[in-house]
């Protein structure tokens, strides 16, 4: 009886996914033809009045949001407002916990809610969990550019590089426009990193002589690091005495980690050996070769 029970649950789960996935892309077909026209009575004849309605717009939406650039977010907000998905999700995330709160706080991010609204998830910015954590900051992002700088350093922990490309994504989707040279010259080391994210996201080139001075001057040794990396991502040579000398002054675990990033992004031997000693050098230079023999084990064979 318990087994019949059991799989009579499994089949109604099963039957409820495959009518969310078809209520999900029945909304996001709605929502891009309303992009593609740019027909502003279409956008407001899409309804959501069930919970489950709303919670398939919501992720239709998110899933718009992701897969395109440049897309016309009056038209999105419009969407998602008349039908209320932010309260919504905010209902659902007050209610929830861990992962699951999570989820609505993500899909919050791409339909976020009035900014004086957004200001109650500054509560969930001091969870435990840190996805709970960097999606309540995003969400709030998205709801008031404007507030951007204050809210990034208000935020009480360090930004993880998971973190950063998660912000930075909301730049790619024209979400939050912020210009990347405060940042860099900004007291607060979430800040400077979230400056370095972008340079090395968008390969902004110009900004080169800045993030030189912040890898060779900067006190946090997780910013000077992130410095060295976008330098590196770059494709520049490390490019100063001074630089050098800061590199050989890191204890051993972080100069090894500094090495393999820097052959990992595909540095000649010659310029790894003006950096590191020997033992480093011997390990940058196995990390290169075996990356030389997965080329060769895969390119295909000549006739």
């Amino acid at each position: 009886m318990a087994a019949l029970l059991l799989l009579l649950a499994a089949r109604r789960r099963r039957r409820n996914a495959i009518r969310r996935d078809i209520l999900r892309r029945h909304y996001a077909s709605r929502i891009i033809a309303v992009l593609r026209d740019d027909d502003l009575v279409a956008a407001e004849r899409i309804v959501a009045r069930t919970a489950a309605h709303r919670m398939a717009l919501a992720e239709a939406l998110h899933t718009v949001v992701c897969h395109t650039y440049g897309t016309d977010t009056r038209l999105l907000r419009i969407m998602a407002r008349q039908n209320r998905i932010d309260r919504f999700l905010m209902r659902r995330a007050r209610l929830a916990s861990g992962y699951r709160r999570a989820t609505f706080l993500l899909l919050l991010g791409s339909a976020p809610p009035p900014a004086a609204r957004a200001r109650r998830l500054v509560r969930y910015t001091r969870s435990r969990n840190r996805f709970v954590r960097i999606y309540a900051l995003t969400a709030m992002l998205a709801a008031d550019p404007a507030a951007a700088i204050h809210t990034l350093a208000a935020y009480p922990y360090r930004l993880t590089p998971f973190d950063i490309t998660q912000i930075t994504a909301l730049l790619r989707r024209g979400l939050l426009p912020i210009a990347f040279e405060p940042l860099l010259a900004d007291s607060n080391p979430n800040l400077r990193s979230l400056g370095l994210g972008i340079v090395r996201s968008f390969g902004i080139d110009t900004a080169r002589k800045q993030v030189i001075r912040i890898a060779e001057t900067d006190d946090d040794p997780q910013v000077a690091d992130e410095a060295m990396h976008a330098l590196a991502a770059l494709g520049h040579d490390i490019p100063t005495e001074r630089l050098r000398g800061r590199i050989a002054s890191f204890d051993a675990p972080r100069r090894k980690a500094l090495c393999r990033f820097f052959a990992a992004q595909g540095y000649s031997m010659h310029a790894i050996e003006e950096m590191f000693d020997e033992r480093e050098c011997e390990c940058a230079r196995r990390l290169i070769d075996s990356y030389k023999k997965s080329i060769v084990c895969k390119s295909p064979s000549l006739p």
